[in-house]
C-alpha cells in the first residue's frame, strides 16, 4: 500500500543520492515517540524524501503516526515553559509559542537562555508580520506529528516562495558585484587618503579570491531583492520588531512606502528566536570586504542563513528555539525609522548603483530583481 504524505517526493530504491541534493546523512531516523517499532518497508524499493526538511525513509508497508515525534508524548524541557499559546512543530521536537505584550517580555527570557548557551551559537531574530504554515494535509501532521492540527511554521527562502532558481545569473551577480568594486575604488580616488585607499584596495582583492566571496554576494542579494536559497535574520531584536509592525505599500510612481497595517487575533505579528551554529548561518559583517560601504545589511544588522536548497527547503525551521507573538494593542518601544534600516542614496552607493545598472538592462536578472525599490 502506498502512503500518501503531502510534500514527500517518491525516488528509486537505488537512486545515488549525495550532498548535491542535501538530505539527511542517515535513512530511516524515526522519532522514538512515534509508531516506528511497528513499521516495516514496503515489498516495493522506494525512498520517501521530504522535501521541506531532506529526511529519507523506506517507503512503509503501513501508515506512520508521529513520525517526527506524537506531540502529546514528547517531553517538556525547560525552555518549553515560557510558552503561553501552543507549539509549533517541526521533526522530533516542539516550539514553544508566547504572546508578549512588551518588548522586556522576551528580552528577558534571550538574556537567560543566552548565559546557558555555549559560545559557538549566537542568537538571531526574523520579524513577520505574520505566521505561514507548510501546506500538509490533516492526514499528513497525523502521520508526522500525531496531531492533525499542528502548526509547522514554513521558513522558506524566497528563490522557494517565488519558484525561481538564482543559478543561471548569480555568475552575472558575481560579476556585477565585482565590477562596483572596480568602479567604488575609482570614485573612492577622489576623497580617501593614501592610507584608506590601499586598505580599499587590498581588501577588495582579498575577497575576489576569498572562497566567502559567493556567501558575500548571495547574503548581498537577498538584501537588495534578489531572490536567493538563504533567510535574511537579523542580530537586533529591535530590528525584527520593526519588520513585524510594519508593511509595504508598492507606490505607482515607483518605490515602496512604509505602512503599519491593522491587526486582527488570527494574524499576529511574530518574531522568531533562532539558535545558529557558525555553520548554519553567518553576520554579513563577516563576510563584508574590507573597504565595502556600508549599506542595508549592515544598518540591519543582518545575518544570513543559507541553508533552504535541494531537499531541505525549510531547514531554518529546525533552527527556532522559540517564537514571539506581539500583542497589537501594545507598544513594544522605540524603533528605527526607515531610513535607518533602508538608507538612500547617498548612504547605500552600491544600491545606487543598482539602480543605475537594473535601468539600462533587460534579461533574467532585472526579472530576478524586480522587487528592488527604494523605500520611502
Amino acid at each position: 500500500m502506498r502512503i500518501q504524505l503531502d510534500g514527500f517526493i517518491r525516488v528509486a530504491g537505488n537512486e545515488k543520492l549525495n550532498s548535491a541534493h542535501n538530505v539527511e546523512m542517515y535513512r530511516n531516523q524515526f522519532s522514538p515517540f512515534s509508531n516506528a517499532h511497528q513499521l516495516r518497508p514496503a515489498s516495493i524499493k522506494t525512498l520517501l524524501i521530504d522535501k521541506y526538511y531532506g529526511y529519507v525513509f523506506d517507503e512503509f508497508s503501513r501508515s506512520p503516526v508521529g513520525l517526527y515525534g506524537q506531540s502529546s508524548m514528547l517531553p517538556t524541557y525547560p525552555i518549553d515553559l515560557i510558552g503561553n499559546y501552543g507549539v509549533l512543530r517541526v521533526p522530533l521536537r516542539k516550539v514553544p509559542r508566547r504572546v508578549v505584550r512588551s518588548r522586556s517580555e522576551p528580552q528577558a527570557i534571550i538574556e537567560r537562555l543566552d548565559r546557558d548557551t555555549p559560545d559557538e551559537k549566537r542568537f538571531v531574530f526574523r520579524g513577520q508580520r505574520r505566521e505561514y504554515q507548510v501546506p500538509r494535509s490533516r492526514e499528513t501532521r497525523e502521520a508526522l506529528y500525531g496531531d492533525p492540527d499542528a502548526l509547522e511554521p514554513a521558513l522558506l527562502p524566497s528563490a522557494s516562495r517565488r519558484n525561481r532558481s538564482v543559478d543561471a545569473v548569480i555568475g552575472d551577480w558575481a560579476y556585477l558585484v565585482q565590477f562596483f568594486m572596480l568602479r567604488y575604488v575609482e570614485s573612492a580616488r577622489k576623497w580617501a587618503s593614501e592610507r584608506t585607499m590601499t586598505d580599499i584596495c587590498s581588501g577588495h582583492e582579498r575577497a575576489k579570491s576569498s572562497p566567502h566571496f559567493l556567501a558575500f554576494a548571495k547574503g548581498l542579494a537577498q538584501h537588495y531583492g534578489m531572490p536567493t536559497f538563504g533567510l535574511d535574520v537579523t542580530s537586533r531584536l529591535d530590528i525584527a520588531i520593526w519588520f513585524a509592525l510594519h508593511d509595504f505599500k508598492e507606490l505607482e510612481e515607483g518605490g515602496f512606502a512604509v505602512v503599519r497595517p491593522d491587526r486582527d487575533a488570527e494574524t499576529l505579528p511574530v518574531i522568531y528566536l533562532f539558535d545558529v551554529h557558525p555553520f548554519q548561518g553567518f553576520p554579513y559583517s563577516n563576510v563584508r570586504p574590507v573597504g565595502w560601504p556600508p549599506g542595508r545589511p549592515d544598518r540591519q544588522s543582518a545575518w544570513f542563513m543559507p541553508t533552504g536548497w535541494g531537499f531541505r527547503l525549510n531547514r531554518p525551521a529546525t533552527y527556532l528555539v522559540a517564537a514571539f507573538y506581539l500583542d497589537p494593542s501594545r507598544d513594544f518601544g522605540p524603533q528605527p525609522q526607515p531610513i535607518e534600516l533602508f538608507p538612500g542614496a547617498e548612504q547605500d552607493p552600491f544600491a545606487e548603483f543598482l539602480e543605475t545598472v537594473l535601468a539600462a538592462s533587460d534579461g533574467d536578472l532585472k526579472e530576478l530583481m524586480k522587487d528592488f525599490r527604494w523605500v520611502v
